[in-house]
């Protein structure tokens, strides 16, 4: 299913008893807590007891739970791009869980079909701008799932940007290390951490957008400052496909016990 805010759920529904699975790619069953989707989507729920049936479709964090679910809440694209840096060093208390500084750019087809002045292309050739600071609707998402994940109540700052690109987002993270911790520790926890998972690519080159232009990956790498003590990490990803549709299919694969790469490579 792939329809605007709002409109899944009442969809959903209907669907349900007759329909044995169902990947929603919109941002209706993404959130647990009806008053958190009100607040950030401006408008109620009408499906409230469908909130704790979906399973979060992020196959990285739960592809067992996946495998037995019918029904499955794709992600976003930006909270994609932020929770797979995220997950492992969260998980190995590498970072502080509050104080997170995340910005992301992304490609205008992040923004959808509709017709828009600010979507034009006279206002985004040759222009970069920030955009819903503080109230995008990604932000309750990345916190909720990363605070679930990693047992701590994260905090993030998140900032997007639309950039003069068709496809792809290009996510910076800024972190507070919680201990001196070397390069190789880091790096032994995202090769522990993503050694099963086929989609992810830890480099130690700094990626690019064209890294994963059409392709299902997220590629990620890090640096250590150690001047301000701030673990930095950068993400990349095609927001049409491992940021949507590449990802649904990744998720429907595991749905139906066949290999998650099947299609996608």
């Amino acid at each position: 299913i792939a329809l605007p805010s709002g409109q899944a759920m009442n969809v959903v529904p209907q669907l349900s008893p007759v329909v044995t699975k169902i990947i929603d790619l919109g941002g209706d069953f993404r959130l647990p807590n009806a008053a958190l989707y009100k607040e950030y989507y401006k408008h109620d729920h009408t499906a409230v007891h469908l909130l704790n049936a979906s399973v979060y479709g992020l196959p990285e964090l739960n592809k067992e739970k996946i495998a037995s679910s019918c029904f499955i809440a794709n992600p976003g694209c930006y909270p994609t791009s932020a929770i797979l840096p995220l997950l492992p060093v969260l998980k190995n208390n590498f970072i502080s869980p509050s104080g997170i500084a995340i910005n992301s750019l992304s490609g205008i087809s992040g923004a959808g079909r509709a017709a828009s002045t600010d979507l034009s292309f006279s206002e985004i050739n040759e222009n970069v701008r920030a955009y819903k600071i503080g109230t995008h609707q990604h932000i309750p998402e990345i916190e909720t799932v990363l605070s679930g994940a990693s047992g701590k109540d994260v905090r993030v700052s998140f900032i997007p940007h639309l950039v003069p690109l068709t496809r792809g987002i290009y996510t910076t993270i800024h972190a507070e290390l919680t201990r001196e911790v070397s390069d190789a520790e880091i790096a032994d926890c995202y090769s522990s951490y993503y050694k099963n998972a086929p989609f992810v690519r830890v480099r130690e080159g700094i990626p690019a957008i064209k890294d994963v232009a059409y392709t299902n990956y997220c590629d990620i790498a890090f640096r250590v400052n150690r001047r301000t003590n701030q673990l930095v990490l950068i993400s990349v990803i095609d927001n049409l496909v491992k940021g949507s549709a590449g990802q649904a299919i990744q998720n429907m694969n595991i749905m139906f016990g066949i290999s998650q790469e099947k299609g996608l490579r």
